[in-house]
């Protein structure tokens, strides 16, 4: 089979009697060689000694039937990162931090490599947009738990399917990741996959990584301050208010002051990068909002938005798989606290296989991201390979990391 037959390797008819997961179509985007791996590698100054190449890695972009909040069928898409071999791999999901541009860019940099990182070891990795980002139809809806977990599990219902298509196997083993907003959405697929999946996709190991878990007390403490990304506050309002239908639509967008009441619907289109929204928003994220609803929010404890954002804070549960919890002191982005708060939480919970693990005290939350991926990547490999006690990772490997900057 050459590319081009393989860039377009299946068509499915829809069958919108049901939302249930199934594949839409699966193109072939990528195909590495060790040798092209190597090249990447040395562009991007990722050390061979602390992330080994072991496979080739083919990628397919994948678009598969998810559900949307009323049940109905819509479209969602991702990357799906496999070795290049015919022996069983572990799958891993991976969760990337917020985008607000719906597209996605499938240039190997970025939170793209941290995906390859593992790719290349071993890991079948599958890399969801969310809903509404990508491919995919509909609005994205921030740090939602269930859209989250909704978008990563209907890709891994499909994985099968693909597996035979592209003539590959998985064995029994499935790692959770993610990092930012990935580290929300990490948690909630494996809290939602032991919930009610338990059976069908056994979770062997997640390592959410610096995410904001409690976005209703820890996170928020952010948003009455100096700040350097205040397109959290809107974009997480709008989420909700599509998901939970709190306003009318046309009332919603004068719950914010003048000028961001005409400003913000035309900045979250989809069409704007990160860099430019932060820029046309005040320093300080409350400015933003209209005071009757800051009032009604800080005075009356059963205003209807503490509902919804409790609802998806994603720390207060027992997690029955291992799970590791990275952080970084430093971060004033995501604080760390949402993790010491999540681990002592499930600890208090029962949770008995609970690990906290600091990436550094020095490191802010852009530089946190790949320290945090290969104490992840060590934690997962224990369970990979089935060491009988928990290992570090080599110890060249971790002194490495205190002198290296991977991204």
């Amino acid at each position: 089979m050459n590319f081009l037959e393989k860039s377009l390797l299946f068509l499915f008819g829809l069958s919108f009697s049901n939302a249930e997961s199934q594949v839409i179509s699966i193109e072939q985007v990528y195909d590495f060689d060790l040798a092209a791996i190597e090249s990447i590698w040395s562009r991007n100054e990722v050390p061979q000694f602390i992330s080994p190449i072991r496979y080739g890695v083919d990628i397919y972009k994948v678009v598969y039937l998810t559900s949307w909040v009323d049940n109905s069928p819509i479209k969602a898409s991702g990357l799906y990162y496999v070795p290049k071999s015919k022996e069983p791999f572990p799958t891993l999901i991976y969760n990337h931090g917020t985008r607000i541009k719906k597209e996605r860019s499938n240039k190997i940099k970025g939170e793209n490599i941290i995906s390859m990182i593992f790719a290349v070891d071993g890991y079948a990795v599958i890399a969801p947009d969310y809903i509404g980002l990508g491919e995919g139809e509909k609005e994205h809806l921030y740090c939602n738990v269930e859209s989250e977990a909704r978008a990563s599990i209907d890709f891994l219902n499909v994985i099968d399917q693909i597996n035979r298509t592209i003539a590959r196997e998985r064995n029994e083993k499935l790692f959770i990741t993610g990092y930012s907003q990935g580290g929300h959405a990490a948690m909630s697929t494996h809290m939602v996959l032991e919930r009610d999946y338990a059976d069908i996709h056994p979770v062997t190991a997640s390592s959410p990584m610096s995410g904001p878990y409690d976005i209703y007390n820890t996170q928020s403490k952010v948003m009455y301050t100096s700040y350097e990304q205040p397109h959290y506050l809107p974009y997480l309002l709008i989420g909700l208010n599509i998901a939970y239908d709190i306003w009318p639509e046309k009332e919603f967008f004068s719950k914010f002051k003048t000028p961001y009441d005409t400003i913000i619907p035309k900045l979250f289109d989809g069409k704007n990068n990160v860099r430019k929204i932060n820029r046309a928003l005040p320093e300080v994220p409350i400015q933003m909002l209209d005071d009757s609803l800051l009032k009604k929010y800080a005075s009356n404890p059963d205003f209807i938005l503490h509902k919804y954002i409790k609802l998806n804070t994603i720390f207060d549960w027992k997690p029955k798989a291992p799970i590791q919890l990275c952080y970084c002191k430093s971060d004033q982005e995501v604080l760390y606290e949402n993790s010491i708060l999540a681990y002592n939480t499930m600890k208090k919970n029962g949770a008995t296989n609970v690990r906290l693990k600091s990436s550094g005290n020095k490191l802010n939350h852009e530089k946190c991201a790949g320290f945090a991926t290969m104490y992840t990547k060590f934690y997962f490999d224990n369970y990979k390979n089935e060491f009988k006690r928990l290992r570090k990772g080599p110890f060249f490997k971790r002194a490495a990391l205190s002198l290296k900057k991977l991204f």
